[in-house]
């Protein structure tokens, strides 16, 4: 299950870099980015110490959605690294209330969709 962790980690620090936080207060726009989607085929275990690349990309962009791509990638003592696992996110862009509830799902900004899109696909 902790891949589901590594998976989110490493979506908030490639949205940290680019300057984007899912985090309504931080973000200023009023938005939330919930889950509504989470998946991850296992390969082969990773254990305490191992150290791991995960590979993240850009699945698919909709109006309102987002769903990320995550490959990780086990390093194996110099010998070629081996695929751990696979998985996906899907998240969805909600505009929040004065009290911080969700109100509804509403489109991407413009702006954050191109910094995005122009980061994973180059």
């Amino acid at each position: 299950s902790n891949y589901f962790r590594y998976m989110e980690m490493a979506e908030h620090a490639f949205l940290r870099k680019l300057g984007l936080y899912l985090d309504p207060p931080r973000s200023g726009r009023g938005l939330g980015w919930p889950r509504v989607h989470a998946e991850c085929d296992y390969k082969v275990p990773l254990r305490f110490d191992d150290t791991v690349d995960i590979r993240m990309s850009l699945a698919e962009l909709r109006d309102k959605s987002l769903t990320f791509r995550f490959v990780f990638m086990k390093e194996m003592d110099g010998r070629p690294a081996m695929q751990a696992a696979s998985g996906a996110l899907t998240v969805v862009c909600v505009k929040l209330a004065e009290n911080g509830a969700f109100a509804g799902a509403t489109a991407i900004p413009k702006d954050i969709a191109d910094i995005i899109r122009k980061e994973l696909e180059s």
